[in-house]
Order: structure tokens, then sequence, then C-alpha cells
């Protein structure tokens, strides 16, 4: 999504990541759009998922078999979302990986809350 919305994902080589889990393995930085249109914008989203980003209770580990994530898939998936986590902290200075919400959409929730302001 961020990818989409014009932030540049970069692995160590300063690449653009490549789309899916795994790749947030890869991920060194994120950048945000040179002229940040987003910072004028209200951003409301709408979710009734209340899980946090990682741990037992979180994206990978409650909604990874849904979507037919074997355990070895799973430990991977996790690993991507711990490194995530911890960009978002260097970079965004976002500490709520544990807010409701979080782990909405295979972290969807974490990153609009780290890159675009949206609330819990």
């Amino acid at each position: 999504m961020l990818q989409a919305l014009g932030f540049k994902c970069l692995d160590e080589n300063g690449e653009s990541v490549k789309f899916g889990g795994e790749s947030l393995l890869a991920l060194k930085t994120i950048f945000m759009p040179k002229d940040n249109i987003y910072n004028d914008i209200e951003i409301k989203v709408a979710c009734d998922v209340t899980n946090p980003l990682l741990g037992k209770n979180g994206a990978t580990y409650v909604y990874g078999p849904q979507k037919g994530a074997d355990f070895d898939m799973m430990e991977i998936l996790e690993k991507g979302l711990r490194n995530y986590a911890e960009i978002l902290e260097k970079k965004f200075g976002f500490t709520g990986q544990n807010y409701l919400g979080c782990g909405a959409a295979g972290g969807l929730g974490a990153s609009l809350m780290a890159c675009l302001g949206v609330c819990s």
C-alpha cells in the first residue's frame, strides 16, 4: 500500500523491495513522497480487527493460516513484520505495534498509523 501511495520502500542497495510479505525481510528504509500530499488530507479508516501487529495474536499467527501460510511461512512473515516494525520506529518514531488494529490486513493498520498519521 505504501508503494502504491508513492512511498519508497528500499533494500540495502537502494532498490525497491518486491511486493509480498517475505520482502519485508529485505526492507531497510522507507521514504515519504517528495511532496507529502498526505499532510493535508484527513484519512478515515473503518476496521473491525483489533489484533496487534506482532506476536501470537498478531497479523501473522491469526490470519496467516486463513491465507494458506504454513508454520515455516509464518516464521518468515513474522520476522518480516518485526523488521518492518523496527523500521517504522526508526523512521517515523512509531512505537504502537500493540495498538488495536495494527495487525489489520497484514499490517496495513500499522502502516496507516505510522506513515499517514491515522489514529487508532
